[in-house]
């Protein structure tokens, strides 16, 4: 998992720019699925969902929801 900041931004305009062209975004979500009894990666993942969430909002796009282990946030 590439974390930095600056290929997060790359993924996102990436994403972007091709959504003119998509009927929805998916599938995306959250997996707080446990690894080694903790949960992994939960404000990174946040994150991203929150700006997917923001694009498609802006683009009027329906999603495709993938969550595990999320329900409660």
């Amino acid at each position: 998992l590439n974390t930095s900041k600056t290929q997060l931004e790359k993924n996102i305009l990436e994403l972007e720019t091709r959504l003119s062209e998509s009927n929805a975004i998916g599938e995306l979500g959250l997996d707080f699925t446990p690894k080694n009894g903790e949960r992994r990666f939960e404000g990174l993942q946040t994150e991203i969902f929150i700006h997917q969430l923001r694009l498609a909002k802006k683009f009027s796009k329906p999603l495709v929801l993938h969550i595990n282990h999320a329900h409660p946030e």
